[in-house]
């Protein structure tokens, strides 16, 4: 995907990833997996019911989200959101890694 990378998701990305360069972001990112905002949100906490036309990708390593808007001649990176350990839990439960398709598994048997 054709995007401006900022520094700061750079930055952000950096501590998962020491010896990521921009290049990493953009290749990490077409294989991350777009979660739409009623799932994204609840799962950093943030407010569910303002919209904000943020585009929200779950990396493959279940590990954090990156957080895409519109720029003015291109989409824009602008933050890279790390996991908790319950959030990387939480991730690699419902989407586990390798499973980028955009659908939930089936409910566990009881």
């Amino acid at each position: 995907m054709d995007v401006q990378v900022t520094f700061h998701a750079l930055e952000r990305y950096a501590t998962h990833h020491p010896e990521a360069v921009e290049e990493d972001l953009r290749v990490a990112l077409d294989q991350a997996l777009e979660l739409d905002s009623a799932l994204a949100l609840p799962l950093i906490g943030r407010n569910s019911t303002r919209q904000t036309g943020s585009r929200y990708f779950l990396a493959g390593d279940r590990r954090g989200l990156f957080v895409l808007e519109q720029g003015a001649s291109r989409p824009v990176l602008i933050t890279y959101l790390r996991f908790g350990p319950w959030q990387v839990a939480f991730s690699q439960q419902l989407w586990p890694t390798g499973r980028n398709d955009g659908s939930t598994p089936d409910p566990p048997d009881r």
